[in-house]
């Protein structure tokens, strides 16, 4: 982590980092609008969650970042654009993170026009 942030510090050091707490989803909108829960992406989930929650720690240790507030529970969708996958939300997922940056941003004008970019 230490060799990331010099670089990060070295290259753009008025730079802001914004932190995207992701975790890995096993909940599945279906077509039908039902919830499903996949047991193999919730066994996966429970594990890797736990690391990434302890990689978030020590960034928030070394750094003072701004962390984007997600709610606990994610909910993946079946007909994401790029297939069912654990990170692969719905919509309200994104639209969450986008108001939130948009919020950070709003005395930012060039932060704001590149978030508009990857939307």
């Amino acid at each position: 982590m230490g060799l990331f942030l010099d670089h990060i510090q070295k290259e753009s050091p008025n730079s802001q980092i914004i932190l995207n707490p992701v975790r890995l989803g096993y909940k599945i909108l279906k077509n039908d609008n039902k919830i499903e829960v996949n047991k193999n992406f919730k066994s996966n989930a429970k594990n890797t969650n736990k690391l990434l929650k302890k990689v978030d720690n020590i960034l928030k240790k070394q750094k003072d970042v701004i962390t984007i507030k997600i709610k606990k529970e994610r909910i993946l969708d079946e007909n994401h654009e790029w297939g069912l996958g654990q990170v692969h939300y719905t919509q309200p997922y994104y639209l969450n993170i986008l108001n939130q940056l948009k919020q950070i941003s709003k005395n930012d004008k060039s932060l704001l026009s590149k978030i508009y970019e990857l939307f």
